[in-house]
């Protein structure tokens, strides 16, 4: 329970992480809300989405391999507390990707994506993923390597 006071309409905004024994400490989730001089609470946009565990497969190729197309099974799994995630938004060199994904309604999960790069010459690209809900929340980025040789 958070206690608070105000007499006058304020927003407000809030970041929670966790603490292990050793140290170690989680992403931030955040969230703003508005509280009215009336004392109503107004949750303004909601949750991000926290995604982690982002896997490749495979995990590298060869130049040429698949016609010069490299088909990429991705899978990342995501906590939506909010369960509202509406697109996926990869980002690799100077190219964006936002395609929508059937996943609202479900708050955790495990989602698989298929990601086509190119094999026509040896290259190393560092792809980036993130998850967007239904509000425009953005969760944090995980980024891996996919290496042509």
């Amino acid at each position: 329970t958070i206690q608070f006071s105000t007499s006058t309409s304020k927003e407000f905004s809030i970041s929670i992480s966790l603490l292990d024994s050793k140290g170690n400490e989680s992403s931030a989730l955040s969230t703003t809300f508005s509280v009215t001089d009336t004392g109503t609470v107004i949750v303004g946009s909601g949750t991000a989405p926290y995604i982690y565990d982002l896997k490749l497969n495979p995990d590298n190729d060869s130049i040429g391999e698949g016609g010069g197309v490299a088909g990429i099974a991705v899978t990342i799994k995501y906590e939506d507390t909010d369960a509202d995630i509406s697109s996926i938004k990869i980002t690799y060199d100077t190219t964006t990707i936002t395609d929508t994904l059937s996943i609202s309604g479900k708050s955790s999960g495990s989602l698989s994506y298929t990601l086509s790069l190119s094999t026509s010459t040896a290259k190393t690209y560092t792809v980036n993923f993130v998850l967007i809900d239904s509000k425009g929340n953005e969760s944090n980025t995980l980024t891996t390597t996919y290496t042509v040789s």
